[in-house]
Parts: C-alpha cells; sequence; structure tokens
C-alpha cells in the first residue's frame, strides 16, 4: 500500500478522534450540497495538489501535497443573531484551533513517512446556505511532506 493511501486513512482517524460528534461530510468539494444534518456539526477532508519536489534518494520519491480540512457548524436559533452568530464562529474558531495543534504533531505518526505537516492559511469564515438553514464553515489548509518507495 503506497503512503497517501496510510496518510489518508491516519487524517480520517485522526479527525475521528479529535472530533467525536462531528459528522463526515459526503461532498468535500461542494459543502452545501451535504444535507442539514452533517452540515450542523461535520468535517470533510480535501486531498488537494501534490507537487514533486525531486529529492529523489534511494528509490524514493518525495511529495508535497495540499491538504484541505474544512469545518462546520449550523447556527442554531435565528442566524439574525449577532451574538449567536458570533458564539458559533468562537465554536468553529476552537475547533480549529484543536486541529491545528493536533495535526502539527501528525508527523509522529508511526504509520506514514510523513515527513513535516504545517499549517498554511483557511479561507475565513464563510456561510453554507441549505434548506433555509444557516451553516458557517472554515476551510484549514496544510501541507504535508512524505516519501513513496519506486520499489
Amino acid at each position: 500500500m503506497s503512503q497517501i493511501s496510510l496518510i489518508h486513512d491516519d487524517i480520517y482517524s485522526e479527525l475521528s478522534t479529535l472530533f467525536p460528534s462531528k459528522k463526515i461530510l459526503t461532498n468535500n468539494l461542494v459543502i452545501e450540497a451535504n444535507n442539514n444534518e452533517l452540515l450542523e456539526d461535520g468535517y470533510a477532508v480535501y486531498l488537494g495538489t501534490a507537487l514533486n519536489t525531486r529529492r529523489l534518494a534511494s528509490c524514493q520519491l518525495s511529495v508535497n501535497r495540499e491538504v484541505t480540512i474544512t469545518l462546520t457548524r449550523q447556527i442554531r436559533g435565528s442566524h439574525n443573531s449577532l451574538p449567536k452568530i458570533k458564539e458559533y464562529e468562537k465554536l468553529l474558531l476552537e475547533d480549529q484551533f484543536t486541529l491545528i495543534k493536533r495535526f502539527s504533531k501528525l508527523d509522529e505518526l508511526a504509520t506514514a513517512s510523513l515527513n513535516a505537516v504545517n499549517f498554511t492559511n483557511d479561507n475565513g469564515i464563510q456561510r453554507v446556505f441549505s434548506d433555509k438553514r444557516l451553516s458557517i464553515m472554515l476551510e484549514s489548509n496544510f501541507e504535508i511532506d512524505y516519501f513513496e518507495s519506486l520499489t
């Protein structure tokens, strides 16, 4: 099995441990296409573009890959209430901080050949409208470096 498959499994395993009450969003590319139950408190993983970093050594390919983890929260009550919106924005930001803290140590996992995991940026808190309910999301972007064996 390739390292990216192991890394993929490790990411989902870590997220289910970090956020046991969150649900996995079934559509990781079009977040608003998920149903309200999933958007209420969910997450999605998107393994993005990869770059060959050309550090070929001992028949190993060095890869840098973008990973986006989207966290969602549904605003309960009136979504026109500024105090409610602020409350849920803070919950989402705390979720992100928990994610960043844990993922900064993800390269310690023994099952994958990760060299580095770095939080790079986020896209800011965004609104997601679905069936007249308001949810918010925060996409956190990471870069991961790993080696794949070519033998």
